[in-house]
């Protein structure tokens, strides 16, 4: 059976839709083909909502309503070079090889031209190879810099 492609849509979209817990639940269930312990809450989302930089995509299975990708972009308004940096990009395994993944990349890397970024930064999981090759072809580059993070929360 041939899947129909999933529709598109902005997160901040629909959340003004309604339906929020049913949304945050299917992120949840999408996440942990990324995370092992995926904690998409309404505290969360509506931090991510608030006004910024931020902008999220979601596609929707049509039948189901069920979201099978996503993928967020972040502006960094720094003063000297404004950037962005993509995070999350996840499409459900019975989704993968239609370009969804790939489709997801290009809008999110058209919404940090509009944004004004000059670079833009991505991380990915060694393990993740085909994302790793959808990101080399889209021009990408390795870089051996120190990547360093602080768990505030494990600080508590």
């Amino acid at each position: 059976m041939s899947k129909v492609h999933p529709q598109v849509h902005y997160l901040r979209n629909l959340t003004k839709q309604g339906a929020v817990d049913p949304l945050i639940k299917s992120l949840n269930e999408l996440f942990k083909y990324l995370t092992k312990n995926p904690s998409v809450t309404k505290e969360n989302l509506s931090i991510f909502l608030a006004p910024g930089g931020s902008e999220a995509l979601v596609y929707i299975e049509v039948s189901s309503g069920r979201p099978v990708a996503y993928g967020e972009v972040h502006l960094i308004p720094r003063l000297n070079r404004p950037s962005a940096t993509i995070e999350s990009i996840v499409v459900d395994p019975e989704y993968r090889g239609l370009g969804i993944g790939r489709a997801i990349m290009h809008t999110l890397l058209e919404i940090a031209k509009q944004k004004g970024a000059k670079t833009v930064t991505l991380t990915s999981n060694p393990t993740r190879q085909r994302a790793r090759k959808l990101y080399r072809d889209l021009g990408f580059k390795l870089k051996k810099t120190g990547f360093y993070m602080l768990d505030l929360e494990a600080q508590q």
